[in-house]
């Protein structure tokens, strides 16, 4: 079909009979209008529709209203997931994957394309050296995949995300180069990680972190069209790189049951195993989520049964807030100095509220206190609370550590000498 549409607008195809000893074969993967559209009526299937913004725009908000007051719904849910063709749009790229794969480890070369070889090259390409290269399958080797296939080669992340346009902003012909090529490569990966759930050194949790951001221009490194557009904005001297973050919490991406194996991967490729995404598509549905803890443990019904929430937010904790405590004396050295930046920032800013709320936090853990006072080295660079160049004078009161209506001070001096006084 694609190769009929292109001959129509005067793009080439191959003629086979100028390849010898050659065979042609078209994949069937369908272009980006047939993705977009997929895409958007899977969001307005698996989205509660109560929170939908499509769901009354939609042409097919009146069956979506049936899927959800039928008594039968559970089959019409199965019968609406069929009819986005989602899942048969997975297995085609799965499929022409493995088919490529095969043809690698019998010795037959390959040359793979579609009609501009930034979007279906890319995913078959990539899923491809992730059969076949159990590099590419550890985390960093997955890291270097997507730099290489999907960002160094030329997918166009900002015309198929949007990136840059307002919300609602978007004029039809740019709307036109917007397809979800990028999530629907992870979605395969996905399918790879249930069929092979020991052969990858990443979870489940870093495809769907992913998914998140390559959307959200949080980081710098799906910005732009190329290499080109990305030099000439200067992410990587103006942006965070995503894989700074993913690297420096690994523990939150890495598969605890990895074991790598050198072995090409064949995945089955019939449509019984095609699974849908839950963790990244139903995750907002409370009804697609197992049954709440309080059920058995009597917590409050804020945590699912589920893990589908890690992985997907970044380490926004505040500086405001006590680190957990660490057994190990690194952890304890680390801790330390986390307390002295946050009362210092605090000090800085003469924060008394501040202060007192992270003394709070520190109620009733002995000796607290004092590690914190010790951990404000005399070379910090402060503002001082009182207008003066020569001390800081903070007026502090913590309950279980000193009587009560007693206020702790603590003065330190730029010659490194402390004391306490009356305010």
């Amino acid at each position: 079909m694609a190769a009929t549409g292109n001959q129509v607008q005067g793009k080439g195809v191959e003629d086979i009979t100028n390849y010898h000893q050659s065979s042609l074969r078209y994949c069937n993967i369908g272009n980006i209008h047939t993705m977009r559209s997929s895409m958007e009526k899977l969001a307005e299937l698996t989205l509660p529709c109560d929170t939908n913004p499509a769901y009354k725009k939609s042409n097919s908000s009146k069956f979506l209203k049936e899927v959800s007051s039928s008594p039968t719904s559970d089959y019409n849910w199965l019968t609406g997931l069929d009819e986005t063709g989602w899942l048969t749009h997975i297995r085609l790229v799965l499929s022409a994957s493995a088919a490529m794969a095969r043809c690698l480890v019998t010795g037959v070369s390959v040359l793979c394309h579609c009609s501009d070889g930034w979007d279906r090259t890319a995913q078959v390409c990539a899923i491809s050296q992730l059969l076949l290269d159990p590099f590419f399958r550890s985390l960093r080797g997955f890291a270097v995949l997507i730099e290489k296939d999907w960002l160094s080669f030329g997918h166009k992340f900002q015309d198929r995300c949007g990136h840059g346009t307002p919300l609602g902003a978007l004029s039809p012909s740019a709307d036109q180069e917007r397809s979800p090529i990028f999530v629907q490569w992870l979605d395969v990966v996905h399918q790879l990680l249930i069929q092979f759930p020991t052969d990858f050194g990443f979870s489940e949790a870093l495809l769907v972190f992913l998914a998140d951001h390559v959307n959200s221009c949080l980081f710098g490194s799906f910005l732009g069209n190329c290499e080109r557009e990305r030099a000439r904005i200067k992410t990587s001297e103006l942006t965070r790189s995503i894989w700074d973050y993913v690297f420096s919490h690994e523990a939150q991406f890495a598969n605890p049951h990895y074991q790598s194996r050198s072995d090409p991967l064949f995945p089955s490729l019939s449509p019984k195993r095609m699974v849908l995404w839950e963790r990244y598509f139903c995750r907002w549905d409370g009804t697609a989520h197992p049954y709440p803890v309080d059920v058995v443990e009597g917590r409050p019904d804020t945590a699912w049964r589920d893990n589908w929430g890690d992985g997907t937010t970044l380490d926004s904790s505040s500086s405001s807030k006590l680190p957990e405590k660490q057994d190990d004396a690194a952890g304890e050295e680390e801790r330390r100095m986390k307390l002295r930046q946050c009362l210092v920032t605090l000090l800085e800013r003469q924060e008394k509220e501040g202060i007192e709320a992270l003394l709070d936090e520190l109620e009733g853990k002995e000796g607290v206190v004092p590690s914190l006072l010790a951990a404000l080295q005399p070379n910090d660079n402060v503002k001082t609370m009182n207008g003066s160049d020569d001390r800081v004078v903070a007026s502090l009161t913590v309950n279980g550590t000193t009587k009560p209506g007693e206020t702790l001070q603590a003065v330190i001096t730029e010659g490194g000498g402390s004391g306490g006084g009356g305010s």
